[in-house]
């Protein structure tokens, strides 16, 4: 029979798992975002969707900022997962 401090420590570092996943998932997002734009740039605005012109800049803006969010939400899950 398992005690609830035991249930919270497995919780915390269930929660820590979870934060190392989301962190590493985050920087990825943020350097497919940092590419895409390099892509653009790199190319003369060519690639990587020739159509949608200077909006490839704010396609890899969002994607990057996006990887921001994550990245800070996996960093604030490990921080918390450590806490308790």
């Amino acid at each position: 029979m398992t005690t609830s401090a035991g249930a919270d420590a497995s919780t915390g570092a269930t929660i820590a798992i979870v934060g190392r996943v989301a962190m590493w998932t985050g920087l990825a997002v943020v350097v497919v975002g940092l590419l895409w734009a390099a892509v653009y740039f790199l190319s003369q605005g060519a690639a990587p969707l020739s159509d949608f012109g200077p909006r490839n800049l704010l396609v890899g803006l969002t994607v990057s900022v996006a990887g921001l969010v994550i990245l800070a939400a996996g960093l604030l899950m490990r921080w918390i997962g450590r806490r308790s």
